[in-house]
C-alpha cells in the first residue's frame, strides 16, 4: 500500500521543505498507516476473542449453579458440621469415661469386698459422685470409701486378723476354734497326737 506522501505527491499537493516536519508531526500523531491499524485489530481480536470464551466459560459455569440448591447446600454443611462437633464431643467424653473408669478400677484394687456384685455397686456409687480427677489420683475417693463403709458394712470383706494361739502341750491351739475343734485339739494333745494342718 502506498504512503500517504507518495498519494499526496500523485494527486499533485507539495508541502514546502520548512513545514514538512511539523505536516509529518502532525500526521503521525492523527492518522495510522494501514499496517499498524491491522496490526492494532489483530491484537484486539485475539484479545476479544479470549474474553468472549472466558464469558461463555463464566455463563456455562452460572448456568450450573441455577439448578443447585444453595440453600439446601448451606443446611446439609451445617447438618455436618453440627454433626463432626456432637462426634467430637461424644468421643472427648468416651475418652475421659474410659479414663475415670480406669482410675478408678486402680484406686479400688487394694480393697477388699464381700462380692463382686458388692464392688460393682461400690464402683458405680463412686462413679455417680463424679469426683474430680487430679494428677491422676481421684481427689475424695478416701473419705467416700469411708462413708461408703460405715453406710454398707456388709459390702465390705471383713478384715481378718490372725487367730490368736496359746501354747499347748505339742504347739499351739487357736483360740478363736469352735468348742467342738478345741475339744478335738486338747484329746490330740493329751494323747501326744500330732495330725497335719489344713
Amino acid at each position: 500500500m502506498p504512503d500517504i506522501m507518495e498519494l499526496l505527491k500523485t494527486a499533485g499537493v507539495e508541502i514546502a521543505e520548512d513545514k514538512l516536519e511539523s505536516f509529518n508531526t502532525e500526521l503521525r500523531k492523527s492518522y495510522k498507516h494501514v499496517n499498524e491499524v491491522e496490526k492494532t485489530a489483530a491484537q484486539h481480536k485475539t484479545a476479544l476473542d479470549g474474553l468472549t470464551e472466558q464469558l461463555k466459560t463464566a455463563n456455562a459455569e452460572i448456568e450450573s449453579y441455577k439448578g443447585m440448591d444453595i440453600e439446601g447446600i448451606k443446611k446439609a454443611a451445617d447438618e455436618y458440621k453440627a454433626k463432626a462437633e456432637k462426634a467430637e464431643k461424644d468421643a472427648a467424653e468416651k475418652i475421659a469415661d474410659m479414663q475415670y473408669d480406669a482410675a478408678l478400677k486402680d484406686a479400688l484394687a487394694g480393697e477388699k469386698f464381700s462380692s463382686d456384685y458388692a464392688r460393682q455397686g461400690i464402683f458405680a456409687d463412686i462413679k455417680s459422685k463424679k469426683l474430680p480427677i487430679e494428677g491422676g489420683a481421684i481427689m475424695g475417693l478416701q473419705d467416700r470409701l469411708k462413708a461408703l463403709r460405715e453406710a454398707q458394712p456388709d459390702a465390705f470383706a471383713p478384715e481378718k486378723t490372725p487367730p490368736a494361739v496359746l501354747p499347748g502341750i505339742t504347739g499351739t491351739t487357736p483360740i478363736n476354734s469352735t468348742p467342738k475343734e478345741q475339744a478335738l485339739a486338747d484329746a490330740q494333745a493329751a494323747m501326744g497326737i500330732k495330725l497335719p494342718k489344713g
